[in-house]
């Protein structure tokens, strides 16, 4: 299928490895380009996981989730929808709260994704391991970000994600931004590959690392919400808005 004209504003985050912080990522981007004047919006499309307004500490905001939209017909009025999320650090958030509704279908999600690409300037979707996504193909045209994990394992799963669609191959869009993440929990990086290493095992560069943030990990953890990073994560993700604001339609 030909991709959507309006995808173009849409950036799917996604990883073959479980808790690796692609919700955490895709949150820090929405609120970089926020403060960089983007118009944004996060779209929560983890169907296993969800919780984005959980990790967020906005869960007990008014507003709507996945499970109170209808889509009739597939189409949804984006500016009502907008109207009704909940909004954190200027970034209005649909969230997807399995444990408490039925999951939406992948219909529903595109077009809750098409209608807010048609009222913001990006949309943010985590879509966590695309699992339950195979649907959503007018998001092919979208520009993806592939998480990395920076070990041997991780670096075999990210392998064959790649390889596995085509979304990911740059014949219907863009190539894929890269991102690596460290892992946590290692003691002085012990079990990290390095970059030249991943670069020669994928094939492909890694245009972006960020190593873990122990405060902000930590704070996440304890139920505080998504703090500031670090000044060397935040200017990973300076880089990280730099790749994808190009992407995005003029005002």
């Amino acid at each position: 299928m030909t991709a959507n004209a309006d995808m173009g504003s849409v950036v799917m985050l996604s990883s073959a490895v479980a808790g690796v912080g692609v919700s955490t990522l895709a949150a820090m981007l929405a609120r970089t380009l926020a403060q960089r004047g983007v118009k944004c919006v996060l779209v929560d499309a983890d169907l296993q996981g969800g919780g984005l307004d959980v990790l967020l500490g906005i869960e007990n905001e008014d507003g709507s989730r996945f499970g109170d939209i209808n889509a009739p017909l597939g189409k949804v009025d984006g500016k009502a929808l907008l109207r009704e999320l909940p909004v954190w650090d200027g970034v209005p958030v649909l969230s997807c709260d399995p444990w408490k509704v039925e999951n939406p279908q992948w219909w529903e999600i595109q077009a809750c994704i098409r209608s807010l690409a048609q009222t913001r300037r990006m949309v943010i979707v985590d879509a966590a391991s695309h699992i339950g996504l195979d649907g959503l193909e007018d998001c092919i045209g979208a520009r993806h970000i592939v998480v990395v994990e920076m070990t041997v394992l991780g670096l075999a799963r990210a392998k064959a994600l790649l390889k596995s669609s085509g979304t990911f191959d740059g014949d219907d869009g863009p190539s894929p931004i890269l991102v690596g993440i460290g892992p946590r929990g290692t003691i002085r990086n012990r079990g990290t590959t390095d970059v030249a290493e991943a670069e020669e095992y994928l094939g492909r560069e890694i245009d972006i690392v960020i190593r873990p943030d122990g405060r902000l990990c930590s704070a996440l953890l304890e139920g505080l919400g998504l703090r500031k990073p670090n000044t060397a994560t935040r200017k990973a993700l300076e880089r990280l808005a730099d790749c994808v604001r190009g992407k995005v339609r003029k005002a």
